[in-house]
């Protein structure tokens, strides 16, 4: 993490710079570091996604399969407490209505420090 931050090693190269929601079309079958806001979760047959954007057809999402969530609620994570939080998630980018994220272990998702927010005062 303090390699990132600092553009130290081969974080300095672009291909290696975290990304954001917005600028993730080109980068499919990838593997990417994301940071972002959780706009909104839900949960549909036992998978759960949290959405990046307001239109879950096109803007990135992280997903979570039904056999997946039964790892995050063993570690007492609920997907909705995301919501309104600045998040880092990683994984293999793939095309799922626009950019996804499978996110098979809570430690793919981590909750980001206020002070990491790039451009904001307060927040949850």
């Amino acid at each position: 993490a303090s390699a990132r931050a600092e553009h130290l090693g081969i974080w300095a190269l672009s291909a290696y710079a975290v990304r954001t929601p917005d600028n993730l079309g080109g980068d499919i079958g990838t593997f990417q570091i994301v940071d972002g806001v959780v706009k909104n979760a839900s949960v549909h047959n036992g998978r759960a996604y949290l959405n990046f954007g307001n239109d879950w057809r096109t803007d990135f999402t992280a997903t979570i399969s039904p056999d997946d969530m039964k790892t995050f609620r063993r570690a007492g994570v609920d997907p909705n407490g995301y919501v309104g939080y600045w998040v880092q998630v990683r994984g293999f980018v793939q095309s799922l209505n626009g950019p996804e994220i499978e996110l098979a272990d809570p430690d793919m998702i981590v909750m980001l420090p206020q002070k990491e927010r790039p451009g904001t005062a307060a927040g949850p």
